[in-house]
C-alpha cells in the first residue's frame, strides 16, 4: 500500500552514483584480507591473478544486476526485483532480512572497523584522545553511525556531496600510496613468516572467498536506480565504470604491497597497508595510512547508510504496518523515517557486538548466509523475467545469456555454502531472525487486506 505522495526524484548523476558504488565496494578489506589471500596462494603470480579474476567474476554479477535495474528501476532495488519475480511474500522476507540482519549488521560491522582503527590511532604519540576506554570500539562505531546517519537524514544532496568529496579524496590517497609503493625499494627486515611457506598447503578456493569478500558491495548500486537520471541507459555505465575503478585500485595496491614487502611479507602481515607505509616512511607513514583507512571506512559507511534506507522506504511504501518508513520527505529528497529506524537497529547491533570478544567478526558471521541466499535468488530472478517478459529492448540486456547468469548463480551458491560453513551459530541466529519475519508478513498482509 502506498504511503504519502512524495516520491524519490531522479537527481543522481552518473558521477554521483559511481562515487557511491566505489565507496560501497572499496572497504577496509583491501588492507585486511591480502595476507589471507597470499597465504592460500601457491605463488605471487597466482596471488595477483586472483585479484584480476575477482574483478571478472564480479563483472558477471554486475552485468546481471544492470539488466535487472534497467528493467525495473526503483529505490527498493533488490526488494523490487524479488517482489516482481516471486511475489510479495519473498519480497517482504528480503526487506525484513535486510532491515534486521543484512544492512543493520553491515553498518554495525563497518562501525566496529572504524572503532578498531581509531583505537590503533590512539597508540601513536599525540593521539591519546582517540582512546575511549574499554568499550572504545563500540563508542566510536556509534559516533560514526550517528554522524553519517544525520547527514543522510538532512538530505540526498548533502549525503551525495559528502560521498563525492570522500571518494575523490580516497582515490587521490590511494593513488599516492600506490605510486609510493610501486616506486619504493623492497623493504629490509619487514614482516617475516614464523615458518617457511609450503605451497602444497595453499587453498586457492579459500583464497578466492576472501578476494570476493573484498569485492563485495557492488550490488548495493541497484538501490540508486530510482534516483538515477535515465536509469535504463545509465545503470550499466555506473556498474561498469565503478567496477573498473575498484579492480584497477585493488590490482595496483597489491602490486605495491608485493613490491615493498615481497609475497612472503604480505603473507606474514596482518596489517599490510600499515606495514608497507611504515617500511617506506616510518611512523609518519603508519599514521598516514591509518587516516586513509579511517576515511575509507567513512566512505563505505556513508554509502551503505544511503542505500540501506531505500529498502526500508520501499517496505513501508508497500505494507501499512510499516507505513511510517514509507514516507519520502520531498524537501530533503530522502526517506527520513527509514533512516531513523535503520540507525536505531544498527546501534542495537553495535551494543550486541560490544558484548562479544570480536564485534566485527561476529557481525560478519551474522550477515553472510542471509546475504548470499538472497543474492542467489536475485540471479535466478533474471531467468524469471526473461521467461515472462523476453529480452529487454529499451534498456541493457546481458550479453551471452544464459551463460553469464548461470555462472553468477553458481558462484552465489558456492559463496552461500561457504558462508554457512563459516558462520555456524551466529549465522543460525540470523536465519532465526529472518524466519521470524514470516508471522510478521502474515500480519502485514492482513493489515493491507483490511483497507482494500
Amino acid at each position: 500500500m502506498s504511503q504519502g505522495t512524495a516520491v524519490p526524484r531522479q537527481s543522481l548523476s552518473v558521477f554521483d552514483a559511481t562515487a557511491l558504488m566505489v565507496g560501497m565496494v572499496i572497504g577496509v578489506g583491501i588492507f585486511g584480507t591480502p595476507w589471507l589471500v597470499a597465504i592460500n596462494s601457491p605463488s605471487v603470480e597466482w596471488y595477483l591473478a586472483l585479484w584480476v579474476i575477482g574483478g571478472l567474476v564480479s563483472l558477471l554479477g554486475v552485468l546481471c544486476y544492470a539488466e535487472l535495474a534497467g528493467r525495473h528501476p526503483d529505490a527498493g532495488g533488490e526488494y523490487n526485483f524479488l517482489t516482481r519475480a516471486y511475489g510479495p511474500g519473498l519480497g517482504f522476507l528480503f526487506a525484513w532480512g535486510r532491515l534486521t540482519v543484512i544492512q543493520a549488521g553491515i553498518i554495525a560491522a563497518i562501525g566496529f572497523l572504524f572503532g578498531q582503527y581509531m583505537s590503533r590511532l590512539a597508540q601513536f604519540e599525540g593521539f591519546g584522545w582517540a582512546n575511549l576506554g574499554a568499550y572504545g570500539e563500540a563508542l566510536w562505531a556509534a559516533i560514526l553511525i550517528l554522524a553519517l546517519s544525520a547527514v543522510n537524514y538532512l538530505g540526498t544532496r548533502q549525503s551525495t556531496m559528502l560521498q563525492n568529496v570522500l571518494t575523490v579524496a580516497l582515490v587521490l590517497a590511494f593513488t599516492v600510496i600506490i605510486v609510493v609503493g610501486l616506486t619504493a625499494e623492497p623493504a629490509q627486515g619487514g614482516p617475516a613468516l614464523s615458518k617457511p611457506f609450503d605451497p602444497d598447503r595453499a587453498a586457492l578456493g579459500l583464497a578466492f572467498v576472501f578476494v570476493m569478500l573484498t569485492y563485495g558491495g557492488w550490488n548495493e548500486t541497484v538501490y540508486l536506480s530510482g534516483e538515477l537520471r535515465n536509469p535504463q541507459r545509465n545503470m550499466v555505465r555506473v556498474f561498469l565504470l565503478g567496477l573498473a575503478v575498484v579492480t584497477v585500485i585493488y590490482l595496483l595496491l597489491n602490486l605495491a604491497y608485493v613490491n615493498v614487502l615481497g609475497i612472503d611479507g604480505v603473507r606474514a602481515s596482518r596489517a599490510v597497508g600499515t606495514d608497507m607505509m611504515k617500511a617506506v616512511a616510518g611512523t609518519t607513514g603508519a599514521v598516514i595510512i591509518t587516516f586513509v583507512i579511517v576515511t575509507e571506512i567513512g566512505t563505505t559507511l556513508n554509502a551503505t547508510i544511503f542505500t540501506g534506507a531505500r529498502t526500508n522506504y520501499a517496505l513501508g511504501r508497500d505494507f501499512r504496518i510499516f507505513g511510517f518508513m514509507g514516507r519520502w520527505n520531498d524537501a530533503r529528497n530522502t526517506p527520513g523515517n527509514a533512516i531513523v529506524v535503520q540507525t536505531l537497529l544498527s546501534l542495537a547491533l553495535v551494543g550486541f557486538g560490544a558484548l562479544q570478544k570480536d564485534g566485527f567478526k561476529v557481525l560478519v558471521e551474522y550477515t553472510a548466509p542471509v546475504f548470499w541466499s538472497f543474492m542467489l535468488l536475485n540471479g535466478i530472478a533474471l531467468f524469471v523475467f526473461r521467461a515472462r517478459e523476453g529480452r529487454p529492448t529499451s534498456s541493457y540486456a546481458v550479453h551471452f545469456y544464459p551463460v553469464v547468469p548461470l555462472l553468477f548463480c553458481a558462484f552465489c551458491a558456492y559463496m552461500l555454502w561457504s558462508g554457512i560453513n563459516y558462520a555456524k551459530l551466529n549465522g543460525l541466529i540470523a536465519v532465526g531472525v529472518l524466519l521470524a519475519g514470516i508471522p510478521v508478513y502474515l500480519w502485514a498482509r492482513a493489515a493491507n487486506d483490511r483497507v482494500r
